[in-house]
């Protein structure tokens, strides 16, 4: 936490290579859980006491990360503590549960209130996101292709809503901010239902047995639930460490697998079939996401990490495999432009544009085709990139000196006072300087045939 007092911007550095707040947040969320099932089984005053330490250290760093689901994970934990205990709690441990849940309830509304942007943006995500689930509501499009198919999607959304809120907060997720609309983009809605399923069942096999009895069934139910909510309102099953930390806990402090034994021998043999299906189903998508996305960054950041000429080399022999991973057309493409292989370049970024549109290879498309001193298909591409996100400013400003280039004083009016008046996102002392050096511009009409173009 000490590292808060020195670089506020990026405090969540402090848990490791996580690069994430939201991830090591909720990762926190099932320490705390792991630290209450230690707690219960204790009896020692300087184990509680370091294990109760803990808690509130980790606690304190949920809400530094202010990432609103843990926090909202947090509550689920301390309502359940306070409800399942059917001995009397303790009652400075009662007060201290109350002022926990009051401290989190709080913290939690004032950072929903804090990052209402970012609550905008999961609302944009989760409503574009259906454009696309209801064009493959069954199938759904591929293992890891949230990312490949969002952009267009976003862009259809804002089409047709091309509301201010929506338009500022317009980006490139890697996540949906919600696993089962995820799941059901990328696998369809059969996987989203085993994933449902599988939680759902879990609860079940706790729910045959009547009464919660041992510490550990507390735990292992209470990290279904804090799972459950977690799945809903962030992205716990694709960050892995979460999915590990989940299925450590619960294989640690359950005991379901009697319960599962039990159930294959009685009537009820439906809650153990559904259990079992969704698991390989749910256990088969995870793997098999995991292995591609590994093989992907492993061997893209190993030919980073080589010599010039030997990532030409790789480049060269390894076109066909990864030329629908973006990053390495990226990369390939930028090596074939150096060697003045324009045409090359431009049909390795057009393939990755027809298999994964974006605002990133439509703007690289439209750089790229600029250089070569193609104005026409260099606006085409910037065009594009603006329709994929509207709140940045480089395309917008490319097409205003297109527009001049081509005496379309009208247009370069047009899009002069467009780029004046919105918001973007980005570097704002970039963005502050492009403002200026439009300001500059005077465009004065002459007369109704066109306008004239002067500078100050």
């Amino acid at each position: 936490m000490t590292d808060f007092l020195t670089n506020t911007n990026n405090f969540f550095e402090v848990g490791g290579t996580l690069g994430n707040p939201n991830v090591l947040a909720i990762i926190l969320v099932f320490t705390i859980l792991s630290a209450i099932y230690i707690l219960g089984e204790t009896h020692t005053t300087l184990s509680r006491n370091l294990l109760f330490a803990y808690i509130f250290v980790a606690f304190a760093e949920i809400v530094l990360t202010r990432c609103r689901s843990a926090l909202l994970g947090c509550m689920v934990i301390g309502f359940f503590l306070l409800k399942s205990n059917r001995t009397p709690i303790n009652r400075t441990i009662k007060i201290l549960l109350i002022s926990v849940l009051a401290l989190a309830g709080s913290c939690f509304m004032l950072f929903v209130y804090q990052k209402s942007e970012s609550l905008t943006g999961r609302l944009l995500i989760w409503q574009a996101s259906f454009i696309k689930i209801l064009e493959k509501p069954f199938w759904g499009y591929g293992i890891s292709s949230f990312q490949r198919v969002y952009p267009d999607a976003q862009r259809i959304f804002l089409e047709t809503n091309p509301k201010p809120a929506y338009l500022q907060v317009a980006d490139n997720p890697k996540w949906a901010y919600n696993d089962f609309i995820e799941l059901w983009l990328e696998g369809g809605v059969f996987t989203a239902l085993a994933f449902l399923m599988l939680l759902s069942s879990v609860l079940y096999c706790f729910k045959l047995r009547k009464r919660v009895i041992a510490n550990r069934d507390k735990i292992a139910f209470l990290s279904v639930v804090v799972f459950f909510v977690l799945s809903v309102f962030n992205f716990a099953i694709t960050a892995w460490p979460i999915l590990l930390i989940f299925a450590i806990s619960l294989a640690w402090c359950s005991s379901l697998c009697p319960e599962i034994i039990q159930l294959r021998f009685s009537r009820k043999l439906w809650p153990n079939l559904i259990f079992s299906v969704a698991l390989l189903s749910g256990s088969v998508f995870v793997t098999a996401t995991a292995f591609k996305n590994l093989v992907f960054q492993y061997q893209f950041n190993t030919a980073v990490s080589l010599p010039i000429d030997s990532q030409r080399t790789f480049y060269s022999r390894s076109a066909n495999d990864y030329q629908s991973y973006a990053p390495f057309a990226f990369r390939y493409a930028t090596f074939l432009f150096s060697d003045n292989k324009h045409s090359e370049a431009i049909m390795v970024l057009r393939h990755i544009y027809d298999y994964e549109p974006s605002y990133q290879t439509a703007f690289r498309l439209a750089e790229t085709y600029l250089t070569m001193n193609d104005p026409i298909n260099a606006k085409r591409y910037y065009e594009e990139a603006v329709n994929y996100l509207p709140n940045r400013i480089m395309p917008r400003y490319h097409l205003f000196m297109i527009a001049l280039l081509d005496k379309n004083y009208a247009r370069a009016d047009s899009i002069k006072k467009q780029t004046i008046n919105l918001d973007y996102k980005g570097d704002t002392t970039i963005i502050n300087q492009i403002k200026q050096s439009l300001c500059k511009y005077n465009i004065i009409s002459k007369s109704h045939e066109g306008l004239d173009v002067g500078r100050k």
